[in-house]
């Protein structure tokens, strides 16, 4: 008897596959947003899942994109375009038994002339989604919980113990320090650095820059006296310019480890901080 039930499943699983196979790929064309068509990346999205809005229109309310075709079948793929670039997509699920009410958001990198899945997954009674590259088969989707200093990636810990304290609304002070310096980290991306064996003190403003998967975080020393607000020293071309200019390495809350990449005669070396914070 309990075999004759496992083949009526299988059967009624082969079924279900070949129905949702059966069915026409639904493809929507190019998602313009009232953007001129540039160079594009080919979107998927997997069965049951409803995109219910794309930059302008995204959001946890988001129920639908004005003009584009219903689905046949909850089990409908879909497939649209989109300008390459960095996008905010909001998703439902459906299955047709079950339902999310609201639309969750994702934000996802793009790249030119290549694909990409939207897939989900359901773990007890929450559900996630991802953007799959298919030809590498990783993410594309923004990791917001590094974004926010909460993973155990070494730029996220960085983010975590250097970068937001000094944020706006936290406002502490950062300092890294060795035998030979002092960085401190100061609220408004400011820094000051002594050196120690000299005495000098070097002052300016505080750039960083990941890439969107948190595998490289990039610190910026760009020294300056005419220079008072961070709004000034975002417009200048600080990652060409600054005399020093650091690769993340290693961090673990307490330390951070560095590479030089400027200036010239330090490239390639590593320089490691211990880090405290105050008010």
């Amino acid at each position: 008897m309990k075999k004759i039930s496992s083949i009526f499943a299988i059967i009624a699983a082969l079924a279900a596959l070949s129905s949702c196979a059966s069915l026409p790929v639904l493809d929507h064309g190019f998602y313009s947003d009232d953007e001129e068509q540039k160079e594009v990346a080919t979107v998927f999205v997997d069965p049951y899942i409803e995109v219910t809005g794309i930059d302008k229109t995204s959001g946890n309310f988001a129920t639908g994109i004005k003009g584009w075709a219903a689905k046949s079948s909850v089990r409908q793929i879909q497939e649209f375009t989109l300008n390459a670039g960095v996008h905010t997509i909001s998703l439902k699920y459906n299955s047709g038994s079950q339902y999310t009410i609201f639309s969750q958001q994702v934000i996802g990198q793009f790249k030119a002339n290549k694909e990409y899945k939207i897939i989900y997954n359901i773990n007890n009674s929450s559900i996630s989604y991802d953007i799959i590259d298919t030809e590498t088969n990783e993410s594309a989707k923004l990791d917001t919980e590094a974004l926010q200093g909460k993973s155990k990636n070494v730029i996220s810990q960085f983010i975590n113990a250097v970068l937001n304290p000094t944020m706006e609304g936290t406002d502490k002070t950062v300092i890294e320090e060795n035998d030979d310096y002092v960085l401190t980290n100061l609220p408004g991306m400011k820094y000051e650095l002594l050196n120690k064996k000299t005495g000098a003190v070097e002052k300016g403003f505080r750039g960083f820059v990941t890439d969107f998967s948190f595998k490289k975080g990039t610190v910026y020393l760009y020294e300056t006296d005419t220079i008072s607000t961070k709004d000034e020293f975002l417009k200048t071309d600080y990652q060409k310019t600054s005399k020093t200019i650091l690769e993340v390495t290693d961090c673990d809350l307490k330390t951070v480890t560095y590479t030089y990449v400027k200036p010239d005669n330090l490239a390639g070396q590593t320089i490691k901080f211990n880090i405290n914070k105050k008010d």
